[in-house]
């Protein structure tokens, strides 16, 4: 009876002229210098009794050219199962040494750029690049999205975790061009940046682009600027299915009873809507509100001021404010509801802006009762933190000489822009060698009433000089009331 190692000495010599492989080593269970002892399910299983031997259990293949590895402990170090990981080969249609030493190279390199060992599983099976290219192949796409978009390495492997096929991108044919398309439109690296970083998969839909902007422009009349602005602000929208996704939306906000002008406006404003289910979230909220006692007209009213309600926690922003308002401003439920139907975006604020916004209110007004009827019949100023309350009524009271009660009396005031408006406005009147105190504050937060008292073609002129001074400087040109250019 041959002993075993006889028996595979014999085995392997049957075995060498056909998989061309060298001599069976001097010392029993280890290869070559160079070679890698690698397990096969593809050889042949009627070789070893062909040959004469009872099993071909002991089946092996030797693999030339890698260096030596611990096959099964660097595949379990990437959280695959063994099973897994053949099939990967299979799939890279490699022969699994290879793939084991590029696979490990590339791994490192990622560690070294700040994968996380929970990712490597994720990475693996997700790219065939980790596999199918060179480390430094892997390398320039990182280094590329570091040095040319701005990344960091921490914000690059999100990216790579989120959407490993990113790897598998060619930089000249795909993901340059993808870029520079928004660059031409003038978009800067920050909003492209962005955008990777909030859908990373939106660099494999490049090639969707065209169609989705017929598909904006025949439904929505959108020009292809308008459509990458859309992309910019919500990018899953290139990855999703025109007929099965978007479309859809678009005929039901319709079918609600919006216009196709006002569709083109929610949707241009805010597209987030185009990533929300239809049946579990969309038609889901619009019944909410209806529940709440508002009628169709005003629930279109509401969803066109706010189209964010509909992405938001029903509970935790609608009914947690109206409850907010019956217990702590001792609202009935009517008038909380008249709230709601007035300034719908308010609601959209957290409560803790409510709380602090309230509270200054409540110190301004002479008492508290006034206070409480001030919210009411102007809930926009709910909008508002306390912060930009105070600068707004700090800049009334010591630059134009108003007092509180003046400013309480022209709620308008408060909800117009300080810096783009009133600024504007009162550094024109100093310009025309006015005092801004001797006019009302309607005056400054009205552009009608203030295009009836100075040329507007003169204001325009005005204003492309001004905008180029701090808000600190402008405030202090007011202030100083000289001429400020």
């Amino acid at each position: 009876m041959r002993s075993n190692r006889e028996s595979f000495s014999r085995l392997i010599t049957w075995v060498s002229p056909r998989l061309d492989l060298c001599q069976l080593p001097a010392e029993r269970g280890k290869a070559p210098s160079g070679w890698t002892m690698i397990p096969s399910a593809r050889l042949d299983p009627h070789a070893a009794s062909r040959a004469g031997y009872r099993s071909g259990s002991r089946f092996a293949r030797l693999s030339r050219g890698v260096a030596p590895v611990e096959e099964r402990s660097f595949i379990e170090s990437l959280g695959l199962t063994l099973t897994e990981w053949r099939r990967k080969c299979r799939a890279w249609n490699l022969k699994p040494g290879v793939v084991n030493e590029r696979v490990q190279r590339n791994v490192r390199l990622l560690k070294e750029w700040g994968l996380p060992p929970e990712d490597f599983k994720k990475v693996v099976k997700g790219s065939m690049g980790v596999a199918g290219f060179t480390e430094s192949a892997i390398e320039k796409r990182l280094v590329w999205m570091a040095n040319y978009l701005g990344f960091t390495n921490d914000q690059v492997m999100r990216v790579v975790r989120s959407n490993p096929s990113v790897l598998n991108y060619s930089i000249t044919h795909r993901m340059a061009p993808f870029v520079q398309i928004f660059f031409q439109a003038g978009y800067t690296k920050a909003d492209v940046r962005w955008m990777i970083w909030k859908y990373p998969q939106v660099i494999g839909f490049s090639n969707r682009l065209d169609s989705l902007c017929d598909f904006f422009q025949a439904s929505l009349d959108f020009a292809r600027s308008k459509v990458m602005e859309v992309v910019v602000k919500h990018p899953s929208t290139l990855g999703s299915s025109i007929d099965g996704t978007l479309r859809p939306k678009i005929d039901f906000l319709m079918e609600l009873g919006f216009d196709r002008e006002e569709v083109s406006s929610i949707i241009g404003g805010s597209p987030q809507i185009l990533g929300l289910s239809l049946e579990q979230n969309i038609q889901v909220k619009i019944a909410k509100l209806e529940g709440v006692g508002l009628e169709r007209e005003d629930v279109l009213r509401v969803i066109k001021r706010a189209p964010s309600l509909l992405w938001k926690d029903f509970d935790k922003s609608v009914n947690a404010r109206i409850s907010w308002l019956q217990n702590s401003l001792t609202y009935s439920s009517g008038e909380a509801l008249e709230a709601f139907r007035k300034c719908p975006r308010a609601f959209c604020v957290s409560l803790h802006t409510w709380k602090e916004t309230s509270e200054l209110l409540m110190d301004w007004a002479p008492d508290r009762l006034h206070g409480m009827d001030f919210l009411k019949r102007n809930p926009g100023v709910l909008t508002l933190s306390s912060e930009t309350l105070e600068e707004k009524l700090d800049f009334a009271t010591q630059v134009l000489k108003k007092s509180k009660a003046e400013v309480l009396s022209c709620p308008r005031f408060l909800l117009t822009s300080l810096d783009k408006a009133v600024l504007l406005r009162a550094g024109f009147v100093c310009y025309k060698e006015e005092n801004p105190s001797e006019f009302s504050l309607g005056v400054f937060c009205s552009r009608k009433r203030f295009n009836e008292l100075f040329d507007e073609e003169e204001l325009l002129e005005f204003g492309r000089q001004w905008r180029t001074l701090t808000k600190g400087q402008k405030i202090n040109v007011i202030q100083n009331d000289c001429r400020p250019l």
